[in-house]
């Protein structure tokens, strides 16, 4: 998958570093799902979660693309929706770090539906995260996890 996402960044004309920071930048023209190859990346992010391949370097890759398909969604659907519990404990555990803020919002929204071992205090780091996107949405969800104990 590696390939891929280099290929992607080439595409793109961002660098992972810079994308980590604002997203995609609006003057492109064109949307992450616009690659050619957007396809592919979302069946070898779907096969790193079929395969329980989770070594560090898989999961980096399979939160990377899940931060560039922020739009749809799809990626953090099927993980939500296909990991094992210790899958997800892992992909949570690195991908709270993840240098993808696209990653890590959508984290929130996962931590919340499946709530893994130890989902309050993820959710919380999560809240305390550096960018606001993804401090605003985990803020939101701790909101519900709460509305929902009362």
């Amino acid at each position: 998958m590696n390939d891929l996402l280099i290929r992607f960044w080439r595409w793109f004309e961002i660098a992972p570093e810079q994308y980590s920071i604002e997203g995609a930048p609006q003057i492109y023209g064109h949307e992450e799902d616009d690659f050619p190859y957007f396809d592919q990346l979302l069946m070898c992010a779907q096969k790193i979660v079929d395969d329980n391949d989770l070594t560090e370097g898989a999961i980096s890759d399979l939160l990377t693309v899940m931060a560039i398909d922020n739009e749809s969604e799809s990626v953090s659907e099927y993980i939500q929706e296909n990991s094992s519990p210790k899958q997800l404990e892992q992909i949570v555990k690195i991908g709270i770090e993840h240098m993808q803020f696209n990653a890590r919002w959508q984290l929130s929204e996962i931590i919340i539906n499946r709530k893994p071992k130890g989902y309050f205090f993820y959710l919380d780091r999560l809240c305390h995260d550096d960018h606001p996107y993804v401090s605003s949405r985990a803020k939101s969800c701790m909101e519900r996890v709460r509305y929902k104990t009362n």
